[in-house]
């Protein structure tokens, strides 16, 4: 779980789909604008028809979270949105070929 400060709530998330550049890689969606902190906020959302049991949105979810924790994202608003389910051994190669395609990271 990440700390409060490191998530989006409901508005800015409003905000960062109105305003924010979009990014689509297969089964991915990336959503993400600068922001005024120091550090990255991020959003994850799986819908009920990707993964219907809320244990496998929020195992995707977690494994997500400790993806984007280990790379040097600073001062962005992040959303990633998953369109279809993914295999755990696909999913770093997935977030880390989307955040390059963004040039977020390196």
């Amino acid at each position: 779980m990440l700390k409060r400060s490191f998530r989006l709530n409901k508005y800015e998330i409003k905000k960062l789909y109105k305003s924010g550049e979009t990014r689509k890689l297969g089964f991915l969606v990336l959503r993400f604008a600068l922001n005024r902190t120091t550090h990255f906020r991020a959003a994850i959302v799986i819908s009920n028809s990707v993964l219907p049991k809320s244990v496998d949105r929020h195992r995707l979810k977690r494994k997500t979270i400790e993806i984007l924790g280990k790379e040097s994202l600073k001062n962005y608003d992040i959303s990633l949105i998953f369109k279809k389910a993914i295999q755990e051994n696909e999913l770093k190669n997935a977030v880390d070929a989307i955040l390059k395609d963004a040039k977020l990271v390196k």
